[in-house]
């Protein structure tokens, strides 16, 4: 081993698992990547992990900005293509107004908290409602339902995998996707297989007899997108019996009112529709009750399902209500070295906007993906002319791609930030690169405090950038600044304040110095109390909140007008009215017996 060869922990950003990462490294060449086993956090090490260095260097990475000309592109410094940019959008927003300029924020964003803040700062600071986010292909039924219920759009509620004794998934394949969505519970597929032989039972429900299903204690299939029927059938059974939790009523407004609505309907009907024989249904109902400790998920598949909001409302619901909220073995909210649940609105505050042309609701602060054909295409006051595509590709990963293809071809300005120019940046007038995360100081604190053992890490540079590629943060900050706007609480004059700071980290030469995500996460672990920046940089192998899991913490702070749970929100409850007028079976099914459904 030369005397240039070096070993950098860090942790993986291409999923919410994040898993700890012993990176070796030599002249500036990534040599070899291997779990860090000294990191709590490395056992779902994948070989997207092992092989992720081989994009550093790729043929294909845009190492500089490039500029379309013609039907080529052309390198163009830094400062220049901000001089540029700044007047193309400062010009389009004056013609047009600011909601003309709009952005995709892609998956990989999710896991870059530093380029989601600062992408975020930048469309605040020009005042633009025109935000769209792949996780509206299958996450917004989740956020809308948090939000209705928890008045909290990121409210994410973690399972006590290793003591749930009736573990009920709707929707999840975790022999697959190793136990993650929005959160992560690392090795969760194995934690939970362990407890099943221990004793504990598994039911996983899915029209499709998935890899999962196999290794289950019981599996469930009913018809597609009729889940919610069975979860209902289910809360018909609890409360007709009287085996709902009665302290359970002190959490929630709406109590007698779920009991009211699912006593009233039919469990006969609601077995023809979901097609699971009502005897099934009062079991498992039995079985849920009675079991302990249980936990009923609805996950991805029925997320992307057309009745997500629905299923998930109840399946929340049926966890509530038999106590499984407030105790071992059920549902909780990690309180995280930020403090999610209290402190989320500032990175994601609560807004509420429609679209200018499906007039479809904002989600989370973003309205969905597929509006942006139509905001693109139709004229009128908030056109879209300027588009960022930030870390994504919507055309490959989005339905109606050609028409997507077609939308962005007709913007006045299109710009892509990514290592790579994807199907989304055929058209782009700009190329902005972006860095690898193994070229970053940096820490992705929403990753880590979805996780269901509350950490912190400080991700380490392995390799220096090419000097070319800025970070996305720090485009974002600088764009902002050279367009005028102000990048902190609406506020020009403190622009100043950024100038200032920025200035210093270029004296010493390390941009983190400046006006950075270093200073948001700085500020964002004070407010959350669990742990400082310093504290984390000290930790090499991630630093593990120990902490014993409160069980009472997430109903104890919910974020509500009360301080309780809104157990029957009138928009879900809605929306279940119009599924329970329908008729129990498809009108076409002799004719077309057959339903499709993803994978």
């Amino acid at each position: 081993m030369s005397e240039n060869t070096q070993t950098t922990y860090t942790h993986c950003m291409l999923c919410v698992a994040s898993c700890g990462l012993a990176v070796t490294s030599e002249n500036n060449r990534v040599t070899k990547i291997e779990p860090d086993k000294e990191n709590f956090f490395w056992r779902d090490f994948c070989i997207k992990a092992a092989e992720s260095h081989h994009l550093i260097n790729h043929p294909l990475r845009i190492t500089a900005p490039m500029k379309r000309v013609g039907d080529r592109y052309v390198e163009v410094s830094y400062q220049d293509m901000l001089a540029e940019l700044a007047d193309k959008l400062n010009s389009i927003i004056d013609e047009h107004g600011p909601d003309a300029v709009g952005a995709y924020i892609g998956n990989p964003v999710t896991s870059n908290t530093s380029t989601l803040a600062f992408t975020n700062l930048f469309l605040d600071a020009i005042q633009t409602k025109s935000r769209y986010f792949v996780g509206s292909l299958d996450q917004n039924a989740l956020h809308v339902v948090s939000e209705h219920m928890y008045n909290h759009p990121w409210a994410m509620l973690q399972t006590d995998v290793d003591h749930c004794q009736y573990l009920m998934m709707i929707g999840a394949n975790p022999a697959v996707s190793e136990f993650g969505w929005l959160y992560a519970v690392s090795q969760g597929w194995k934690r939970v297989l362990k407890a099943k032989q221990a004793g504990s039972k598994l039911v996983i429900v899915d029209p499709r007899k998935t890899e999962s299903a196999q290794k289950a204690s019981e599996h469930i299939a009913p018809l597609p997108d009729t889940d919610w029927a069975l979860v209902l059938g289910m809360l018909h059974v609890i409360f007709s019996n009287g085996w709902e939790d009665k302290s359970a009523t002190q959490d929630c407004n709406g109590f007698d009112q779920l009991r009211s609505l699912a006593m009233a309907v039919d469990l006969e009907s609601l077995s023809r529709r979901c097609d699971i024989p009502a005897e099934t249904i009062t079991r498992l109902a039995k079985e849920f009750s009675h079991s302990g400790s249980a936990v009923c998920m609805a996950n991805t598949g029925v997320g992307q399902s057309s009745t997500g909001t629905v299923t998930i409302w109840l399946a929340q619901a049926l966890t509530l209500i038999t106590g499984n909220m407030r105790r071992r073995g059920g549902m909780f909210h990690t309180r995280g070295a930020m403090n999610l649940l209290k402190n989320g609105g500032e990175l994601f505050p609560v807004q509420h906007h429609t679209s200018r042309v499906r007039k479809s609701p904002s989600v989370a602060g973003f309205f969905p993906m597929t509006d942006i054909p139509d905001d693109i295409n139709t004229p009128g006051e908030g056109q879209l002319k300027a588009f960022f595509v930030v870390g994504g590709n919507p055309v490959v990963s989005g339905p109606q791609g050609k028409e997507m293809d077609d939308a962005l071809s007709k913007l006045d300005l299109l710009i892509s930030v990514d290592s790579f120019q994807r199907d989304s940046h055929r058209h782009a007038d700009w190329l902005i690169p972006a860095t690898h995360f193994l070229e970053t100081n940096d820490m992705a604190i929403l990753v880590r405090d979805l996780n269901a053992q509350p950490n912190a890490q400080v991700m380490r540079k392995a390799v220096e950038k090419p000097a070319t590629v800025p970070y996305e943060w720090e485009f974002f900050r600088d764009l902002t600044l050279k367009m005028e706007k102000p990048l902190l609480l609406g506020k020009k004059h403190l622009n100043l304040l950024v100038r200032a700071m920025n200035f210093w980290g270029r004296l010493s030469g390390e941009p983190y110095n400046g006006f950075s995500p270093k200073t948001l996460m700085s500020e964002l672990l004070k407010k959350g109390g669990a742990t400082t920046y310093k504290a984390v940089e000290d930790a090499p192998h991630g630093l593990l909140l120990d902490e014993p899991v409160d069980y009472d913490y997430f109903l104890d702070n919910l974020p509500t007008a009360d301080g309780k749970v809104n157990l029957v929100p009138a928009p879900l409850k809605a929306r279940l009215d119009v599924l329970l007028s329908r008729p129990e079976q498809r009108e076409d099914r002799d004719a077309r017996p057959l339903l499709m459904i993803n994978k």
